[in-house]
């Protein structure tokens, strides 16, 4: 059976998991890892310069480890008997795509490539430079909003479950910790280096591509087409 592996990836509250669920919905034999999975333990966490623990920079997540329960997923076709995920109980907002929507999505993927095998990887760090993550992707979605939208939504959460406790972010972590990191793991993929614009042509010569900014049914519509495309090639 052919497996798709998808990078659904992006800055910090850029819809993401939302995406991922999504597609779970349409594609009947998928499942999700989420490289918040991965995370080391609390008192791993790196400690940025200022003092504050570092959640959103590589050094935070087992990457290796990340990369070998990938491939045995793409090898056997299921996660390794020692990988157990916490962030699938964790509860998602609404997504503003009613089930009549997406039935009308999956109603257009033909029969054999449901059959495929769907693996949506959700990470805010699956692309960046050095990463051992990059070749493992058949299709590397990358979402985006605007600096000030993730901001609000970021500072809009209560917090986030770890390994071992509750972290919640101290005032002004998106603009000390957050979005500098994203900047500095992913400017290399954009014309002169800003998040903000264009990917630049190494990047699109590796196949990733910039969601749309549209509604999420829109989105979800898109993506579903890149891996409809990406899993027929395979298929053939």
């Amino acid at each position: 059976m052919n497996t798709v592996v998808v990078a659904v990836t992006g800055p910090s509250s850029s819809g993401k998991s939302t995406l991922s669920r999504l597609l779970r919905q349409v594609f009947d034999n998928s499942t999700i890892i989420y490289q918040d999975d991965f995370y080391l333990t609390d008192k791993d966490i790196p400690v940025a310069a200022n003092g504050l623990q570092d959640w959103d920079c590589p050094e935070a997540f087992d990457l290796e480890y990340m990369h070998k329960v990938l491939k045995h997923i793409r090898q056997h076709g299921t996660a390794p008997k020692d990988f157990h995920s916490k962030e699938e109980t964790n509860s998602l907002g609404p997504s503003h795509v009613d089930d009549e929507q997406v039935h009308r999505i999956k109603e257009a993927i033909p029969k054999s490539l449901q059959e495929a095998r769907v693996v949506i990887v959700d990470g805010i760090l699956l692309l960046n430079k050095d990463s051992p993550l990059v070749d493992d992707f058949d299709v590397k979605l990358f979402l985006r909003a605007s600096y000030s939208v993730l901001k609000e939504r970021r500072e809009n959460r209560t917090g986030y479950v770890t390994l071992e406790d509750f972290w919640e972010d101290p005032p002004g972590y998106f603009d000390d910790i957050v979005w500098p990191g994203y900047v500095k793991a992913h400017s290399y993929l954009f014309e002169h280096g800003n998040v903000e614009g264009q990917l630049d042509q190494p990047a699109i010569d590796r196949g990733i591509k910039l969601v749309p900014a549209k509604s999420m049914v829109s989105i979800l519509d898109w993506a579903v087409t890149q891996i409809k495309q990406t899993a027929s090639a395979i298929h053939e």
